[in-house]
């Protein structure tokens, strides 16, 4: 099976087993790609990013149900088991053909700056550019975003600041910076002109 079919198959079984995850996914993907045009990285390198962007929860799949869905606070057990979403992930998309530049994008997408993520606890620019690029958009899309579990959400401006406070711990600064040239400046300059 080619690579595209293969994402394909594995996104409509996320969609079929949560839409929500499914459709956060997309809108991760989404978001990578416009701050990816605040980066100098080849076409290919570009599309590799947004294919592990995509992929990122594909290892929900192999979660259960009753924990994925849960409303409230986890138990520690139950984050446990969410934290194996990353080497399943992996698992489940080995035979793709891409597979050996995306894995460590994958792997490594909640590594957080300071070194205290997971899996690895790997630091700083030890953790490729591609995850530390998911990490900040899967952390402001779930903060501006109402989801079953979570239904308050926040302002975009609100969500940047949060980042911005845990910049340098959890996300990368730049990445935070960049994320505010898109999203923000975007929308005021837009304002500026049609107002």
């Amino acid at each position: 099976m080619a690579d595209k079919e293969r994402i394909s198959d594995l996104l409509n079984k996320l969609k079929d087993k949560d839409e929500e995850d499914y459709k956060h996914s997309l809108r991760v993907r989404d978001l990578v790609a416009k701050v990816l045009t605040q980066y100098k990285v080849s076409e290919k390198e570009k599309a590799d990013i947004l294919t592990a962007a995509v992929l990122h929860d594909i290892g929900n799949l192999l979660i259960p149900d009753y924990i994925i869905k849960k409303p409230g606070r986890l138990t520690l057990e139950e984050y446990e088991e969410v934290q194996k979403h990353v080497t399943k992930g992996l698992e489940l998309i080995q035979d793709l053909k891409s597979f050996d530049q995306i894995k460590d994008v994958m792997k490594f997408h909640h590594e957080n700056y300071n070194g205290f993520g997971y899996p690895d606890g790997i630091e700083g620019p030890e953790i490729p550019l591609g995850a530390r690029i998911i990490h900040v958009l899967e952390a402001y899309d779930s903060m501006i975003v109402p989801r079953k579990s979570r239904k308050s959400v926040l302002k975009k401006e609100e969500a940047i600041k949060e980042l911005k406070d845990y910049a340098g711990r959890m996300y990368d600064p730049e990445v935070v910076d960049n994320l505010e040239k898109v999203e923000l400046n975007w929308e005021k300059r837009f304002l500026q002109v049609t107002g």
